[in-house]
């Protein structure tokens, strides 16, 4: 039977590209710390599309503060690849490249497994990142849900980003947050947590 150019474009409908960990309502737990203190994060994938090197989530942080003792942000994110360089180029993230590479090298898997010559010799580009154990992105917290026109909270900082390494093979997320005046190299380690593929729990 011939195929019309309709059943075409509907057999061939462009799904956002996802994985098995990687996918909307994925949710991953784990602490980030900050000099001597330590808080509860947990993360929840929101929209996800690899094709585009883009996800989109929540991230709850405990504790940060007295009068927030709670607070969650909507963050979009950046994956390295043909689309993106592990060098930031959005400058009002506040980065240089030198600042890039000391995060990314504070990952030895990064260290280990790419060619970091090349990389800093700008002569790299990260193809197929899907088929590397590890998937390197920057998080950029966007703003504060559910009220997103509050642009400060006193004790927190959501202007800066994360640097963030992922395990495909295991699903662990480990990161790094970068805001020139918070503390250097806070850590952030997340475990991926295996569910049913029950809806997302942040409904605004």
């Amino acid at each position: 039977s011939s195929t019309t150019l309709t059943d075409f474009f509907i057999k061939n409908q462009i799904k956002p590209q996802t994985t098995s960990i990687l996918r909307p309502g994925a949710i991953f737990v784990g602490s980030q710390q900050s000099g001597r203190s330590t808080y509860e994060v947990e993360v929840e994938l929101k929209s996800v599309d690899l094709s585009k090197s883009y996800l989109s989530g929540y991230l709850k942080i405990q504790g940060l503060t007295e009068s927030h003792p709670e607070i969650i942000t909507f963050f979009e994110s950046e994956i390295i690849s043909e689309n993106y360089s592990f060098f930031t180029d959005n400058k009002d993230w506040g980065s240089t490249d030198k600042i890039d590479i000391q995060h990314w090298t504070k990952f030895q898997n990064w260290r280990n497994s790419l060619p970091v010559k090349k990389i800093l010799d700008k002569n790299y580009v990260h193809k197929n990142f899907l088929k590397h154990n590890h998937i390197y992105m920057r998080w950029k917290e966007r703003f504060l849900v559910p009220d997103a026109k509050v642009e400060n909270i006193d004790g927190a900082s959501f202007a800066g980003f994360y640097y963030i390494s992922f395990n495909q093979k295991t699903g662990n997320i480990s990161g790094l947050y970068f805001h020139k005046s918070s503390e250097k190299f806070q850590q952030l380690e997340l475990s991926y947590v295996p569910s049913l593929g029950v809806g997302g729990s942040y409904q605004f």
